[in-house]
């Protein structure tokens, strides 16, 4: 039997320790441990290799190098910006230190082609098991009740005052089989369980699982994978992920074929779906929710005009950590208060998956668009140390894993690649 490679045993490692970072529910707490971890982990990887040879790919090496910049850029402008404006200084060196750190280790790591395959592969793995997960606790909560599937709590901070609700069931609560309650949202005399799996909100679980759905779909992995990953963005009752879950699926199905008149019209059928989720979906769709929660609508919108305001008003920001009213941080458009047009445009530049050199449209940019609109439009992923490692992906095509043996020139898709850098 085969055992476990090096590249597996640390990128199953690397991957657990993401979840110790914000925007991860014990990301919060624990982000100056995930940083230590970063730092051991791919410092003992380095050395357990030795003098093996890792691949290096061109377009990967320069991919994350600008990654890298674009983060080192971020905090050259935020960190000046912050101290001048009064901030807190405590927390900007907290930010900008783990930032960095945890940025220059994953990089490290993930600049090899194997070991990039190899942790995304395990990280899509993991969500895609959250969201069998979330299918499992519902079908036995219908059964049983939920409350008689409740294992223990986790503490998620900033929801304190949330955690128990009248029904006894906990914001942070683990249902069985390993299914994290978010809350239960409620529409007239329905209720509906809400999950968001180990991240700090619904919200932001959705997108990272549409952002492993478009990886597994551009793969062309697992049909068993991918119905777990639409299964837990459906859990979270997000109306953006009823539109980024379709549309996603949609871009991806459209850059994997020569586009026609045909294709084009099929991607505009998803586009229409996803806008009829978005307004008619009964309980979390537009109209409904605009009745029974429609403060959560209009404080998000009431943020980003103020943002959107500032970029004429203030357009170098106030810095970070100094919001004026609640919810400036609330989404990146909101963020513009804050961290001012220069920061704004460097994190879209993160988020976008655009490149130097690579194509407008490509499998990379597929995968980052759900991270790129929740950001922009719904919550406060932008700067955050998983956020940053995300980014980082690799997306190869069936065809590129074909022909990605170790050679001098190679190839992705129809065109050259660049050189392998073999490093000892």
């Amino acid at each position: 039997m085969k055992g476990i490679s090096l590249i597996s045993l640390f990128s199953v490692a690397l991957v657990l320790n993401t979840f110790l970072m914000r925007p991860a529910a014990l990301g919060q707490e624990y982000v100056s441990v995930a940083m230590v971890l970063s730092v051991v982990l791919v410092g003992t990887y380095l050395v357990a290799r030795g003098r093996a040879t890792r691949t290096i790919y061109s377009s990967g090496r320069k991919d994350i190098l600008f990654v890298i910049c674009l983060v080192i850029a971020y905090w050259f402008y935020e960190l000046p910006l912050g101290m001048a404006q009064s901030g807190d200084d405590i927390l900007l060196a907290k930010d900008l230190i783990s930032s960095i750190v945890v940025a220059v280790c994953y990089a490290i790591f993930l600049v090899e082609e194997k070991a990039n395959e190899a942790f995304f592969r395990i990280f899509t793995t993991l969500i895609a098991l959250l969201g069998w997960s979330s299918i499992v606790t519902l079908i036995l909560s219908s059964i049983v009740g939920l409350d008689h599937l409740f294992l223990f709590p986790i503490k998620v901070k900033g929801y304190e005052q949330t955690a128990i609700t009248g029904d006894g069931m906990t914001t942070g609560g683990i249902y069985f089989p390993f299914s994290m309650l978010y809350s239960v949202y409620t529409s007239g005399q329905l209720q509906l369980n809400r999950y968001s799996n180990f991240f700090r909100e619904a919200g932001i679980y959705q997108a990272v699982s549409i952002f492993c759905f478009a990886y597994e779909l551009c793969t062309r992995r697992s049909k068993i994978m991918a119905v777990g990953l639409i299964a837990g963005a459906l859990s979270t009752l997000s109306t953006l992920g009823l539109v980024l879950l379709p549309l996603t699926a949609g871009l991806v199905y459209i850059t994997r074929r020569k586009v026609n008149i045909l294709r084009v019209a099929a991607l505009g059928f998803f586009a229409v779906v996803a806008v009829v989720a978005l307004l008619f979906t009964p309980a979390v769709g537009l109209a409904d929710k605009l009745d029974s929660h429609g403060t959560s609508v209009t404080d998000r919108s009431d943020a980003i005009s103020r943002g959107i305001a500032s970029s004429w008003t203030a357009p170098l920001g106030t810095g970070l950590f100094s919001e004026r009213k609640a919810g400036d941080s609330i989404c990146l458009l909101a963020a513009i208060t804050a961290i001012g047009l220069p920061g704004f445009v460097i994190q879209l530049a993160l988020l976008s998956g655009l490149r130097p050199g690579s194509r407008f449209v490509n499998p990379k940019v597929i995968a980052c668009f759900p991270l790129f609109v929740t950001a922009v439009f719904s919550q406060p992923i932008a700067g955050s140390g998983m956020t940053y490692v995300l980014v980082m992906v690799s997306v190869p095509t069936a065809l590129r894993r074909q022909r990605s043996e170790p050679t001098s020139a190679p190839i992705r898709g129809n065109h050259i690649d660049g050189p392998a850098i073999a490093i000892r």
